[in-house]
């Protein structure tokens, strides 16, 4: 390297590598790894005729960057197919798309269809990506004129100014209360018209009829409708669009369970993600290590680190990335001035970045809290550290550790003890079988247990 302004530039770029605080989109795709057999499933059963699509699994598993691959693809994006050397056994058409994400202001179906309808939200202020609802595909494909034409001889020219206007202003409301006001009035004035429905079908009826492409609708973060009844009716019913549905699940009824024969829709088209394996890691970080080569700067790591990061980031890969690029930064600055053509990443680059993130960040101080005020008895934390100690990530069946701590001591009030863990959303407990709410909380563990301070939690 030339200058310290090189080494800095070179820097700048090989950060931008990872993607660690939202979903991998389309600026990203080179850094999307894993799930290919995920993505031909989902594309065929698109091109299915009649069908729906749900992308389901446990938060922060890759569910929204898996969808926002898909988008691209059946948009007619086949760079991630390209790169991946994936021929397809099956064509592919091109389909109009459009994106929604729920909110904690939607409460039922009537929301949804609402922000479908309206002008679309920020999903993401970095980029400054926006979702692309209905109306604005519909302005794309139909003359304006005639589009504004349609929306307003359904709702009339008040309610479409309101409508109109509805997500610009809730870009920037900060305040839940005065969302939940603004959403009442949209709402209130739409149901007032009878016309949420009725503009929906109408719209995608006019999508459909305008050119020979079919319509598909990804529906992210589903779970977080309060009131889902209705959607299972609007799949089922919908004769011009396909819907993909997105949300934290472990089984489909859990978030569509409305029609009784809805499930027929989705059957062979459930793709529950799993958590990243080993090899999905270390592909992973061979994928940044010949990206961040390309740019000047080889990153290689030492066995124990990938050893590290395989234990840490449970299978997650956000945390993967996250941990990856804290490791990276500490040996930038520890290593700065000897830093020439690589850098390789060691176990003692990985415990500095661990505990910046132990310590630092706010969200994982609010964890490490609620740790010390849920672990408050003995059988608690056998629990908790027997599941830090003993096992990568998903789920471990209760007897297993009930059978582990009896040969020590009996516990005493072990299920009691387990509800309360789940209650305090430090574990999930679920049909006799445990994990923890999330990686994060894993990885506080098991570092507090390596350094001899688990026990000291109080």
């Amino acid at each position: 390297m030339n200058s310290t302004q090189n080494k800095i530039d070179i820097y700048e770029s090989v950060i931008k590598l990872f993607q660690t605080r939202a979903a991998i989109r389309v600026s990203k795709q080179n850094v999307f790894i894993g799930q290919m057999d995920h993505i031909i499933k989902i594309l065929d059963g698109i091109s299915e005729e009649g069908s729906a699509i749900s992308i389901i699994g446990e938060r922060g598993i890759g569910k929204t960057s898996l969808g926002w691959q898909i988008l691209e693809v059946i948009r007619g994006n086949k760079e991630l197919l390209n790169s991946n050397k994936i021929t397809l056994p099956f064509n592919i058409k091109e389909y109009y798309c459009a994106w929604i994400e729920c909110t904690k202001s939607m409460s039922n179906i009537n929301d949804l269809l609402i922000s479908l309808l309206s002008e679309p939200r920020i999903i993401d202020k970095e980029t400054g990506l926006k979702e692309e609802t209905l109306v604005t595909l519909f302005k794309q494909i139909i003359e304006e004129s005639e589009a504004e034409k349609l929306l307003g001889d359904i709702l009339g020219e008040e309610d479409l100014t309101l409508l109109r206007k509805y997500r610009l202003d809730s870009n920037y409301i900060d305040n839940e209360l005065a969302v939940s006001e603004l959403d009442l009035s949209v709402g209130e004035a739409l149901k007032k018209q009878k016309a949420v429905i009725e503009l929906f079908y109408e719209i995608v009826t006019k999508i459909a009829q305008k050119e020979d492409k079919e319509l598909v609708i990804f529906i992210d973060e589903f779970d977080r409708l309060e009131n889902k009844e209705g959607i299972g009716d609007l799949i089922k019913t919908i004769n011009h669009a396909k819907f993909v549905i997105i949300g934290v699940a472990e089984d489909i009824k859990q978030i569509i369970d409305d029609h009784e024969s809805i499930e027929r829709k989705f059957i062979g088209n459930v793709t529950n993600l799993d958590r990243f394996k080993e090899n999905d890691i270390v592909f992973f970080l061979s994928r940044i290590s010949r990206l961040s080569q390309k740019i000047g700067l080889k990153i290689s790591y030492s066995e124990e680190f990938i050893k590290k990061i395989v234990e840490y980031c449970d299978g997650f890969p956000y945390m993967v990335q996250l941990l990856c690029l804290r490791s990276f930064k500490e040996h930038w600055k520890n290593n700065f001035e000897n830093i020439e053509k690589e850098a390789v990443l060691n176990e003692e680059d990985f415990k500095s970045a661990l505990s910046i993130f132990v310590d630092e960040k706010t969200d994982t101080k609010k964890r490490n809290k609620n740790l010390s005020n849920s672990l408050n008895n003995v059988v608690k934390k056998a629990i908790v550290k027997y599941m830090a100690e003993n096992r990568l990530g998903g789920w471990i069946k209760v007897k297993e550790i009930m059978d582990a701590l009896t040969r020590k001591n009996k516990p005493r009030q072990f299920e009691s003890n387990l509800k309360e863990l789940d209650k305090d959303g430090i574990i999930r407990y679920s049909f006799n079988r445990v994990r923890f709410y999330d990686s994060v909380y894993r990885a506080i563990c098991k570092n507090k247990i390596e350094n001899n301070e688990f026990d000291f939690f109080e």
